[in-house]
């Protein structure tokens, strides 16, 4: 081991000297890894990069090495917090944050983000008054692609079983949504609503540690076919929403007079849109998919906490929405809450079984193993 390597942190190396650059660097990144995970094996991998940076005649850690120790300490990080759970819980609460995430990204990125109509735009403005021309990116209109395609890479990269590529999305998530908040600020291009970036921001959390999690040996992640059946019920509630919304005049106007001047069309993240529609019927969303939960927590319980877990933040676009409409938010407030009560109750029986199938067949069992997203 190159001399140094075995230098507990903070000591002092002979003469005063500093320690090589090299060392110094890397310690750096690790500073990226919770405390005690540093105190019990950053030694060990600090020891380990420097040899290999010796082997390669390297006196600086390479840009793979600083994007590796980055993503994965900060991935480290967001599972310490999640280590109170049981190992049920955990898989799947990561995989459905992650089908989440994607989930409205895509579901943005395909409805709230096209630009509208001339003919849909609000007639009752000024024919000057179109504030979407040239104020988002592209054909886009605001400058959320940045961060719904990362969302989408990552799910891909799950799907894939790329665990580097999806933790680097998902970081990527952030500096992209500090740009977009920093666009909207001091330039004149849109941004989506802060609920919505706040929301995609949380849910990334639980999505790293899942992406922190160590696979068993000898067992393939579960998370994928969960992940896959968590991210199709999340597109499906989407997609029930676009068939029926329609119908019964959930988001689009109703054919003319003043109506049609102030409700749009499906496009935008304004009232009455569709995305407006999504955020409104989250409770019910919340209700099915924990019966969805019920179902799959027979053989593999921990679904129905997840969906709490989940719902806990997703419940701030209902929220702000009802903020907003104030002639109806004391009442959505009050389904929003008897809607978390239902799925807290469930969720800590599911939460229960999933612990008791833990400590019954251990940690190398079957059903005990912690399921990881790849």
């Amino acid at each position: 081991m190159p001399g140094g390597a075995d230098q507990p942190p903070g000591a002092q190396w002979p003469g005063g000297a500093e320690p090589p650059g090299s060392e110094t660097a890397y310690r750096r990144l690790l500073l990226c890894y919770p405390r005690r995970w540093r105190e019990a094996r950053g030694e060990e991998l600090l020891g380990t990069l420097l040899d290999g940076a010796e082997a390669a005649g390297r006196t600086r850690p390479s840009r793979a090495e600083a994007v590796d120790l980055v993503v994965h300490g900060l991935a480290t990080r967001c599972a310490v917090g999640v280590g109170v759970l049981p190992a049920g819980v955990r898989g799947a609460t990561a995989a459905l944050a992650l089908a989440v995430g994607a989930g409205l990204s895509a579901v943005c990125l395909v409805m709230a983000e096209r630009q509208p109509a001339v003919d849909q735009r609000l007639a009752a403005w000024p024919t000057v008054a179109h504030p979407w021309t040239d104020r988002g990116l592209g054909p886009f209109l605001t400058t959320g692609p940045l961060v719904f395609v990362p969302w989408l890479v990552a799910l891909a990269a799950a799907v894939a079983g790329r665990r580097r590529i999806m933790l680097v999305a998902l970081v990527v998530t952030y500096p992209a949504t500090g740009a977009v908040l920093a666009l909207g600020r001091h330039t004149d291009l849109l941004r989506p609503p802060l609920s919505l970036l706040l929301v995609l921001a949380v849910l990334a959390v639980p999505a790293l540690a899942g992406a922190a999690a160590t696979r068993a040996p000898g067992r393939p992640g579960a998370g994928p076919r969960g992940l896959v059946a968590a991210t199709g019920a999340v597109l499906g509630w989407a997609a029930l929403l676009g068939a029926f919304g329609y119908q019964f005049g959930f988001w689009t106007a109703p054919g003319g007079g003043f109506l049609s001047t102030v409700r749009l069309s499906s496009t935008g993240y304004w009232s009455s849109s569709f995305y407006g529609s999504l955020a409104e019927t989250v409770p019910q969303g919340l209700l099915a998919g924990g019966l969805l939960g019920v179902i799959a927590g027979v053989r593999r319980p921990g679904w129905v906490a997840a969906v709490f877990a989940c719902g806990d933040v997703l419940c701030v676009l209902p929220v702000l929405r009802a903020w907003v409409d104030h002639w109806t938010f004391y009442q959505r407030v009050t389904q929003i809450a008897l809607t978390l009560a239902v799925l807290l109750s469930a969720g800590l029986v599911d939460a229960w079984r999933a612990q008791r199938i833990l400590s019954t067949k251990g940690p190398a069992g079957p059903a005990g193993v912690p399921p990881t997203l790849i």
